[in-house]
């Protein structure tokens, strides 16, 4: 059974500076300063560290099954495991790291007084040590919105705008060579060969892709048009063209694509989520089949080290070990709604949001080991 997380460290930081924003990480000594507001937000910019003992807890009636990884906020709109780190992304409460058995670190980029649901932190991509992360507020804001930290040596988040504006990140990814693929509200899919210092349009409609997978030079991007249906793109060449496959004139039914899904080393067999259903193709996404429907909003997650392992996160966490062809509910302990995930296959475990009883969500850890055992 893991054992995860016995301490949480939070450190708050505030956007400083108009242009070329910097979120310092600042040590507790220094926890009452203050920064500069961003562009009359009206943002309340504050640092502060606070760390409290939490001890690991089993929630699970089966031993070893679910775990609470002791941290909740609002809504968490990315997890990514990349480097032996876990990343979430928190919206408005900012990016949160965790290493194997370590502590959670608050990484900053909070904006402790942007209310709406999802905005704020959207999601992050690891590039050659440096973590880049998307930020979006949707209130017409002029300066960065793509944040880039190294985790060893910078002391502070720089901020990077793209194409000279402000465009709001829906999410952000990177290629097999490390160049940045990042989705905007308003310009379209941007793809940059030096880690964002210059940008170059190359998808200009408005598809509004929350939803990212990369395989090699292989990659799809999912979200949806204007008009609220579900839109599925494709780059065989790292994400410098792209061509739309279709999805709604397969699938007619309205609102955004929710997750994809590639097996990595077999990039034509493809999974994706849209509304509460789970659809696999296995030509590249020219046509589709329903594998399951669940009861509510479904997600979807393949594990890349066990060939046919697919998890979808609805109102059960389901495993199938066939590729889709057959699915075994594991529902929550706490009987919540399972919101996003990301696989820890080094520990054969991976990371889940729960919506609980209050509104919020919790991150829980789920031991896909005792799952096979107890199929």
């Amino acid at each position: 059974m893991l054992e995860p997380v016995a301490l949480v460290q939070r450190v708050r930081g505030a956007l400083l500076g108009p242009k070329v924003a910097k979120l310092a990480l600042l040590p507790p000594e220094k926890s009452n300063a203050t920064g500069a507001g961003l562009l009359a937000l009206g943002l309340s910019c504050f640092l502060w560290c606070c760390q409290s003992e939490l001890a690991p807890q089993s929630i699970s009636k089966d031993e070893g099954l679910w775990t609470s990884l002791n941290l909740t906020k609002t809504y968490f709109t990315d997890l990514k495991y990349e480097g032996g780190t876990l990343y979430a992304s928190a919206g408005k409460d900012g990016l949160f790291s965790q290493e194997p058995l370590g502590q959670w670190m608050h990484l900053g980029l909070a904006f402790p007084d942007y209310d709406l649901i999802g905005r704020g932190v959207t999601s992050t991509t690891l590039v050659n040590g440096d973590l880049f992360a998307g930020v979006f507020l949707d209130v017409g804001l002029r300066g960065p919105t793509v944040f880039k930290f190294n985790p060893s040596s910078s002391p502070a988040w720089d901020g990077i705008a793209i194409a000279d504006s402000s465009e709001d990140v829906w999410t952000l990814a990177s290629n097999s060579k490390g160049h940045l693929i990042v989705s905007t509200n308003v310009a379209g899919l941007q793809l940059s060969s030096d880690a964002g210092n210059t940008w170059k349009q190359v998808w200009d409609r408005n598809n509004n892709c929350r939803v990212i997978a990369v395989d090699s030079n292989l990659i799809y991007a999912g979200g949806r048009d204007i008009i609220f249906r579900p839109v599925l793109l494709e780059s065989q060449d790292g994400g410098a063209t792209w061509r739309d496959l279709g999805f709604f004139d397969q699938f007619p039914v309205e609102g955004p694509m929710r997750s994809v899904g590639v097996q990595r080393g077999t990039p034509r067999l493809l999974f994706v989520s849209h509304s509460n259903y789970i659809l696999r193709s296995s030509d590249g996404g020219l046509t589709f089949q329903v594998v399951l429907e669940t009861e509510s909003f479904a997600r979807v997650v393949v594990n890349p080290a066990a060939d046919g392992e697919i998890i979808a996160l609805a109102d059960s966490l389901y495993v199938s070990s066939d590729r889709g062809e057959t699915w075994t509910p594991f529902p929550s302990p706490k009987g919540g709604d399972l919101h996003i995930g990301v696989g820890l296959w080094s520990e054969e475990c991976i990371a889940v949001a729960e919506w609980d009883s209050a509104g919020t969500q919790s991150l829980n850890l789920f031991n896909l080991n005792a799952a096979r055992r107890a199929k």
